[in-house]
């Protein structure tokens, strides 16, 4: 009874069967490229990609770089004003006033210090707390708690 058999060859199951743990250490902890983290793992980089997106994964660069943004802006624009008109080819002084006002705003906006946009989920969760508390004090003062009338 010696017939040699024959191990069938196990088929690629394809990127959906690499552990997502194997990705995260790849991408997410050690900041390899798709291209890179691809290879490693022996699918191509559109797949490593869209499992990341899938997943939420990011690169340990782009986390870094989401941290340091209100940073980043503020050195952008005080670049902006240090160059000459030479060093921006095309861009006229009234160009270089709004790039750099913008920039300056987004960096205020990553700072939580900007002071004209208000966010509409904090107001109306806001007018619900203070509903509320007018409601406990109308009922303890013997009114009907779903009155809220301007009396």
């Amino acid at each position: 009874m010696g017939i040699p058999m024959e191990i069938p060859e196990v088929p690629d199951l394809g990127p959906k069967y690499i552990p997502i743990e194997d990705i995260v250490e790849l991408i997410g902890n050690k900041g390899l490229t798709y291209e890179e983290a691809g290879k490693i793992l022996g699918i191509a980089k559109q797949s490593v990609w869209e499992r990341c997106k899938k997943y939420g994964i990011e690169r340990e660069g782009l986390k870094k770089y989401k941290k340091a943004r209100a940073e980043i802006f503020a050195l952008t624009g005080k670049n902006l004003f240090d160059l000459t008109q030479d060093d921006i080819k095309g861009m006229n002084t009234y160009q270089r006033i709004v790039a750099g006002g913008i920039l300056y705003d987004k960096e205020r906006l990553e700072r939580d210090k900007s002071t004209s946009n208000v966010s509409y989920a904090d107001v109306t969760k806001s007018i619900q707390v203070i509903e509320e508390e007018i409601r406990v004090e109308k009922a303890k003062l013997g009114y009907d708690n779903n009155d809220l009338g301007d009396e």
